[in-house]
C-alpha cells in the first residue's frame, strides 16, 4: 500500500510539468519555448501513476463531488 500524501504530491508534481488533462493549458501554444523555466524541480511520478490519479480526480469533478476534490 502507497502513502497517498506522497502519491498526490508526485502526482502535483506530474501534473504541473504539464502532462494533466484535467485543466487548459496556461500558456499559448508556440510560446511555451520562449520563457525561461522559474519552477523549482518536483517529486513527480510515473505516467502510469499520473494518468489514473488524473482520471480519478476527472471522475470527481466530472461527477460534481466537489468536497472530495476540495480535499485534494
Amino acid at each position: 500500500m502507497r502513502d497517498i500524501q506522497m502519491v498526490l504530491e508526485c502526482w502535483g508534481g506530474w501534473a504541473a510539468s504539464g502532462h494533466s488533462g484535467i485543466n487548459y493549458s496556461p500558456i499559448a501554444a508556440g510560446f511555451k519555448g520562449l520563457l525561461p523555466s522559474t519552477s523549482k524541480s518536483r517529486l513527480s511520478c510515473c505516467d502510469n501513476d499520473g494518468i489514473a490519479v488524473d482520471s480519478a480526480v476527472g471522475r470527481l469533478i466530472k461527477s460534481g463531488r466537489t468536497d472530495e476534490f476540495e480535499l485534494i
